[in-house]
């Protein structure tokens, strides 16, 4: 073991010696004249670097030759340790190599204010909730326990999910979502080009569903498209009603297209968010750091922040500093994927009837008011009169002949007239006819107008 004397005042020239056992040494560097007796002529060649910090020395004498470490800190706080070859050594790795100088070394670390007041606070100094949020803003609320300082518990408020999240290591295509589903706007799960798609292909009658929305849609077809009804399964006629309403009403039908694929976006947008809060609401529960209320805040203790800062090795963080550092291993995301999955779970149906309520009020006015048919309330009550007894497309015989045939094609508003085929089967003859109610009439009851 080195024989380091105390009285050879040419090594200790110029320090203040903190600790000495028969092990170790802990001093103080107030000079340069002692660095070379240690074997660290690289520290008082660049003395001048050192100058304006505290230079500390561990001399280890249980080894030949003696083992020195370097630990400084710097004007402005921050820790640096040095080998004696000049190589870098960590801060923790000086508390795992020296526990006997924990005291000494820990003094020397760098602290955050917010580190520096949470301590103060435990050791019983009362500080108020504004004291601590003008030192870290992640501090929303403070409740001082004089009984147990350290059960004093601390709120923590986040902005928003994304403002959670920055403290995670999500990837960019995760975040660009989230950013998307917080956005003003919300994202667009459901767009024009599909959603009219899907109207073109007759599922958009949908949208219509209801007893007396049905009611009042039947009514309109029996203007605009006599002997079809919205309740149908048969896919072609379903397609026929909506491309028929869109040709008749091409603002209307936007009108309940467009607000059905806001809703829907709105409906998906809060269903994604929910399912992400969901996902980071409870993150930092295994820390203690519980959530509480509405919105993104969460509270926990001083005693729990203190403990968390002694297993992150460091007490220079800010709070979101330290989330951060004790969360740097934790899993976080797979939303981006939530594009192709999320399901419309609360869509606003109030909403959605209100828009199709306006729109059909809007249809019914503008029948009422257009000059294309003759008389809207008559032409219903021929086709009310004739489709009750006939459909459209299919083969009749006329009730007096069977010879002679006939088949509906067609009634039409614009002058309420039918648009028929008669055949003679006698005769192999075929015809159109354009007949008013008079006419079909005739047609069933007076043969001479068949011959």
């Amino acid at each position: 073991m080195a024989d380091i004397d105390n009285s050879k005042n040419d090594a200790y020239e110029g320090t203040r010696i903190i600790v000495n056992t028969e092990d170790l040494m802990f001093l103080e560097v107030l000079a340069p004249d002692s660095l070379g007796y240690f074997g660290l002529d690289w520290v008082k060649n660049r003395y001048d670097r050192f100058r304006d910090g505290n230079l500390y020395l561990i001399v280890d004498k249980r080894e030949l030759p003696v083992n020195v470490k370097v630990l400084y800190t710097d004007t402005d706080g921050d820790f640096f340790g040095y080998y004696q070859s000049g190589d870098t050594i960590k801060y923790s790795e000086l508390l795992l190599e020296y526990p006997e100088l924990a005291d000494q070394i820990t003094a020397l670390e760098p602290v955050s204010e917010i580190y520096d007041a949470l301590l103060s606070i435990s050791e019983g100094q009362e500080l108020s909730k504004y004291n601590l949020r003008n030192i870290d803003d992640l501090v929303s609320d403070f409740k001082f326990n004089k009984r147990s300082p350290r059960a004093s518990s601390v709120m923590l408020s986040f902005d928003d999910v994304d403002d959670i999240l920055g403290i995670f290591d999500v990837s960019e295509d995760d975040m660009w979502f989230v950013r998307a589903v917080t956005s003003y706007d919300g994202f667009e799960f459901e767009h024009w080009d599909g959603i009219h798609d899907d109207w073109q292909q007759g599922y958009g009658l949908d949208h219509f569903s209801g007893g007396e929305n049905e009611n009042r849609i039947d009514n309109i077809l029996k203007v605009i498209l006599p002997g079809h009804s919205i309740n149908t399964n048969d896919d072609k006629e379903r397609e026929l009603i909506c491309s028929t309403l869109e040709a008749f009403f091409p603002s209307e039908i936007e009108d309940v297209l467009d607000t059905y694929i806001h809703e829907q976006n709105y409906c998906k947008t809060r269903g994604a968010l929910k399912e992400i809060e969901s996902d980071v609401s409870n993150l930092f529960e295994p820390y203690n750091i519980f959530k509480v209320g509405e919105g993104y805040n969460y509270v926990t203790s001083v005693k729990t922040l203190l403990s968390l800062y002694a297993n992150a090795g460091s007490k220079q963080y800010t709070l979101k500093e330290l989330l951060a550092e004790i969360n740097k291993d934790t899993e976080v995301g797979g939303w981006a994927d939530y594009i192709y999955e999320t399901d419309c779970l609360d869509f606003d149906q109030v909403s959605m009837d209100r828009t199709v309520s306006q729109a059909l009020d809007s249809m019914e006015e503008g029948l009422e008011d257009s000059d294309k048919f003759e008389d809207i309330e008559e032409f219903k009550k021929m086709a009310d009169f004739i489709l009750s007894k006939y459909d459209l497309n299919r083969n009749y015989q006329t009730p007096k002949d069977s010879n002679i045939r006939f088949t509906i094609h067609q009634l039409d508003p614009s002058d309420n007239s039918v648009l028929v085929t008669v055949r003679n089967l006698e005769k192999k003859t075929s015809e159109k006819r354009r007949l008013d109610l008079e006419g079909f009439n005739n047609l069933l009851t007076q043969q001479e107008l068949c011959q």
